[in-house]
């Protein structure tokens, strides 16, 4: 009559012949021409479903006990509600509810469905032991437990989920770093109770429990942080520590001949990626950007060796170095040559060391005993011609005297092959 709920109090038996009654309202006008109620509880709760009459209109009234309070929920149109006169009893069945709803106007049944939470990351489950789930959303969550559903002994248990909203948290998520470098770590939040890193690896473990931390990866890790708070809520999150790993190898420290090449660079140094490198200074390599350059030094020499790795997000450098010491033990010379060449360091044949101060006589001879070249500079060397003719190819002998720039005396004899 005026599209109102109203409640009945019977008291403490069901044969109380004078009832009292209580009116609650239309619910800010949500009951319309109500057809039809039923009762469900719910996890502690009770839920009340009514249906229009004259409308598609479901309507939900919550109250935590029957005597309230209540709190109207409007459900959506159910557009094949015709006129609907009766509601069924809500039942579960596995992950959902249903109610049956007859309508008047064509003698239909309808079945309502209701979906389970679709915040959850899983709707069931009927192991023994079951898994570990989660909800996307704060909120107020109900879980059931069933056992022998559809038999007599059925039992049913109800755990009700309460979400809170994740507290706010300045956190550096995930940061980039270049290999031998450190990282401050942070997850400060003002309501948490306590804050524990725990990881061991690479970090401060003194300040284990400060909201800030140092931690100095050689590798790519996940460091775990946990904060507790007072109404039972633990964030328990990871901040991955990026690391850009470049390597420099300059190789070992040498001694070589005087005059001797040698190459530089070893085998740890980053070849992958977008890298350059930078030899330090570039006197006396055949390419100062190359990683293995080839030196040839007058005298003790340092390199310095700078590898540059760039990435998306910043770059990273590592530095070695090498010693090259220059012994002056010994005379160095080639084992053939080629007068025709258009390389200046094969083209000519003579002493390729450096240190040698003072030279005595560096003579060369045929192969019937004749001096083909002869000469007392150090730099001086033969062009492979005799008389102003070119000499034929085949096997010279050489001899040299001389000193070095210490004032040791070097004196060596040897063959080489004359090619065009």
């Amino acid at each position: 009559g005026d599209n109102t709920i109203a409640r009945i109090d019977l008291g403490p038996t069901l044969n109380n012949l004078t009832p009292t009654g209580l009116n609650l309202g239309d619910f800010l006008y949500r009951i319309n021409v109500p057809s039809s109620i039923t009762i469900n509880r719910d996890c502690g709760k009770l839920f009340a479903y009514i249906t229009d009459s004259t409308t598609a209109q479901l309507i939900s009234i919550e109250m935590p006990t029957a005597l309230g309070p209540y709190v109207g929920v409007d459900y959506p149109m159910i557009g094949i509600f015709n006129f609907a006169s009766g509601i069924s009893k809500i039942i579960r069945d596995k992950d959902k509810l249903y109610a049956f709803v007859t309508n008047t106007q064509d003698s239909s049944l309808v079945k309502i469905s209701i979906d389970q939470c679709t915040n959850s990351s899983i709707p069931s489950f009927s192991e023994v032991t079951p898994p570990i789930y989660y909800y996307d959303a704060p909120g107020l969550y109900n879980v059931y437990y069933v056992i022998n559903q559809g038999l007599p002994t059925m039992q049913v248990e109800c755990k009700e989920i309460r979400v809170l909203p994740v507290p706010p948290i300045a956190i550096n998520i995930s940061s980039i770093i270049c290999k031998g470098d450190s990282i401050k770590l942070y997850a400060i939040s003002n309501t948490a109770s306590t804050v524990t890193w725990t990881s061991n690896f690479d970090i401060d473990t003194v300040y284990r429990h400060n909201d800030t931390i140092t931690a100095w990866p050689s590798y790519s890790t996940d460091y775990q942080v946990i904060l507790t708070y007072a109404n039972g809520c633990i964030i328990d999150t990871n901040i991955n520590v990026s690391v850009i790993k470049v390597d420099a190898d300059a190789g070992p420290d040498r001694t070589i001949a005087d005059g001797a090449p040698t190459t530089l660079g070893g085998p740890g140094t980053t070849l992958y990626g977008t890298t350059t490198y930078q030899w330090g200074p570039p006197n006396y390599l055949t390419d100062a950007l190359s990683p293995f350059p080839v030196a040839t030094v007058p005298g003790d020499y340092t390199y310095y060796l700078t590898v540059t790795t760039y990435d998306a997000a910043r770059s990273c450098t590592a530095h070695d170095t090498v010693v090259v010491h220059v012994n002056c033990g010994d005379l160095y010379l080639p084992n053939a040559f080629n007068p025709g060449s258009s390389n200046p360091l094969s083209n000519r044949f003579g002493l390729l060391n450096n240190q040698v101060t003072q030279l005595n006589y560096f003579r060369v001879f045929d192969r019937w005993g004749n001096v083909v070249f002869q000469t007392t500079t150090p730099t001086q060397m033969w062009d492979g011609t005799y008389n102003g003719k070119d000499s034929p190819v085949g096997v010279y002998v050489w001899e040299a005297d001389g000193f070095c720039l210490s004032g040791k005396q070097v004196k060596k004899h040897g063959n080489v092959t004359l090619v065009r």
